[in-house]
């Protein structure tokens, strides 16, 4: 039996601002909460249900406010197809396997949201000025022709840990942001994001701010970590503490992944906001279809954008699965060969690990872990492949 939404649920919808020329409501469903895109009918079903009315009333209702003439019947249809696509899109939800294999809560909502209030000076005009130009001058003094790194246990320790503390600020940047703004944070909790050790904060609440308070969101968790960066720079060139080179490479290469606009991070939500698109990676499979059912039934339907949109977004659709497909063309060969040879990897370790442990050295134990660390995200990869092909099974079955 399918879950039928209260009158309170319901007015815990949000009207997003996009560049849609019709209203996107979001609804709040789930624990942990999550919001749901809903479009105006779909939402004005599920609200006159939620006041008891028939579906009789509900079909003068909808003639009325939009000239349509729809069976009671059909309405009815129609209200129970919501409600089964919602329910099943919060059962996908609690059973979806993403990249985060635990999330582990570590810093309470209450003390993140008093650590943001007092970092979100941050953003103020003055200050956040002040802090970009640090963080420029210092990106002049980076080390740029003296990448060479000399492997030490220790300094490879430091430098991750150093790296870690810069992925902590992160998610603070984040949540400072929302503060800033007047959004709620979450907390902040470690996790295994696929076999790396990661942070994490939820900024759900920022969908009911303006589309450009939002690009902000997005982006503080870089200028946050550009400027731990900048600390770290400034204290290389002192020091010049291999250590802080290392978290300064690594920090340099996770800012470049992060802003990336075709994988789920900041640079992806923040071309989403930006373009006003409330999840930029379904529109192509949205215009696709629209195109698929013009052809087969050509009607007076339109997409809610304009034709430049339209261009944006079909060649978005291009470069990001050009993107996608040559990173797996590259990469996924590099992973087939380590999983091929780790067999005798991990033979050759555990032989060397009781019999004769004294030979096992740093560039041994790294070479093992590394090629553990690639034969796992394969294996993550598999897996998730494995379920989206059963998820598009069992759907494909119950149609």
């Amino acid at each position: 039996m399918h879950k039928k939404y209260s009158l309170q649920e319901l007015q815990k919808r949000l009207v997003v601002e996009t560049s849609e020329n019709r209203p996107v409501y979001l609804l709040l469903v789930g624990n942990p909460p999550k919001y749901i895109r809903l479009s105006v009918f779909a939402y004005e079903l599920l609200y006159e249900n939620s006041l008891g009315k028939s579906f009789e009333e509900i079909s003068e209702i909808v003639r009325q406010k939009t000239g349509k003439n729809l069976s009671p019947s059909e309405v009815e249809a129609a209200y129970q197809k919501v409600i089964s696509d919602l329910s099943e899109i919060e059962e996908n939800k609690k059973n979806q396997l993403s990249g985060f294999l635990l999330r582990l809560p570590l810093i309470p909502q209450k003390i993140v949201n008093k650590i943001a209030s007092y970092l979100s000076v941050a953003y103020y005009q003055p200050v956040a000025i002040l802090l970009l130009t640090i963080i420029i001058v210092a990106t002049g003094f980076a080390p740029r022709n003296d990448l060479f790194l000399r492997l030490a246990k220790e300094d490879l320790i430091w430098g991750y840990f150093f790296f870690f503390i810069s992925l902590l600020f992160h998610e603070l940047g984040h949540a400072s942001a929302c503060v800033y703004y007047g959004a709620e944070p979450s907390n902040i909790g470690l996790t295994i994001y696929f076999i790396f050790p990661a942070f994490y904060s939820d900024v759900t609440d920022a969908w009911r701010l303006k589309r450009w308070q939002r690009v902000i969101i997005d982006f503080g968790g870089v200028f946050f970590q550009l400027i731990v960066g900048a600390i770290y720079i400034i204290f290389y060139k002192f020091t010049e503490w291999a250590a802080l080179k290392i978290a300064i490479l690594a920090i340099a290469s996770s800012c470049i992944l992060y802003l990336n606009p075709v994988f789920k991070f900041d640079g992806y939500w923040a071309l989403s906001d930006a373009l006003g698109v409330t999840n930029l990676s379904r529109e192509p499979g949205r215009i696709f279809r629209h195109i698929f059912s013009q052809i087969n039934n050509p009607s007076n339907k339109r997409l809610p954008w304009s034709p430049l949109m339209m261009s944006f977004l079909a060649i978005y659709t291009v470069t990001s699965f050009s993107i996608i497909g040559y990173f797996i063309w590259l990469v996924f060969p590099i992973l087939w060969r380590q999983l091929l040879g780790y067999p005798l990897v991990i033979t050759t370790f555990i032989e060397k690990l009781f019999t004769s442990p004294n030979q096992l050295g740093f560039e041994q134990i790294t070479s093992f872990l590394t090629s553990t660390l690639m034969v796992g995200i394969l294996l993550l990869i598999g897996w998730k492949f494995i379920q989206f092909l059963l998820t598009a099974m069992r759907r494909l079955l119950k149609k």
